[in-house]
């Protein structure tokens, strides 16, 4: 059975992909200056109203992790400075589980994103941002 999922133009494939770039960035390499990028291409850069809900998934997304991040590290701290030995248990959990998650959504958005399909935006598609 063949998706009937429509095709997303050339420019606004372009602006998706540098969104979603920045955000595998940001997860894998260099954590923290790519979501400076992603935030000026959506709050900044005019762009098609596919794009925009491209670029405000891949900015909550970021943030996300990012939020997710810090609590763990603090938790993780917390933890060791109180002689827990669970506090590495839980630094693998969230690598495991949070940080592959979020990881897995990017590459699969870039998968159906570089075969020129919509992959769905969390956010409905508006004129508004």
């Amino acid at each position: 059975m063949q998706e009937t999922t429509p095709a997303i133009s050339p420019k606004t494939q372009r602006t998706v992909l540098m969104g979603l770039a920045c955000y595998l960035l940001n997860l894998l390499i260099l954590p923290g200056l790519p979501v400076l990028m992603i935030g000026w291409l959506y709050f900044l850069r005019p762009a098609e109203p596919v794009a925009k809900a491209y670029l405000k998934q891949f900015w909550y997304w970021s943030i996300t992790g990012g939020v997710l991040l810090l609590m763990t590290c603090v938790l993780v701290w917390w933890q060791i400075r109180a002689g827990n030995a669970t506090a590495w248990v839980w630094l693998v959990v969230y690598l495991l589980c949070v940080h592959t998650t979020l990881v897995l959504m990017g590459m699969l958005s870039l998968a159906r994103i570089l075969a020129g399909r919509v992959c769905l935006p969390v956010w409905p598609v508006s004129e508004r941002h």
